[in-house]
């Protein structure tokens, strides 16, 4: 299953636990993808669409030539 969530209050910092400064937590497309083991699930949480479509981006690079992926949580940012 893959969830794409829009999150207008996105804070990457609340969603990962690491401590970000309030310019980089609240950028306009920044993005947090996690990939589940149990339940097998992605879930990409975008501030924008722009955000959304950086983390499906990301997804569709780590598929692997058996076509699996490893859990995983990646957050980033875009100004």
């Amino acid at each position: 299953m893959i969830e794409l969530k829009l999150e207008s209050s996105l804070n990457i910092s609340e969603l990962t636990g690491v401590d970000q400064p309030a310019a980089v937590s609240q950028s306009v497309d920044g993005y947090v993808l996690d990939v589940l083991a149990e339940p097998q699930r992605v879930v990409v949480t975008g501030l924008t669409t722009a955000g959304v479509f950086y983390g499906l981006q990301s997804l569709l690079s780590l598929i692997n030539q058996n076509h699996t992926i490893l859990a995983v949580r990646i957050y980033t940012y875009c100004r």
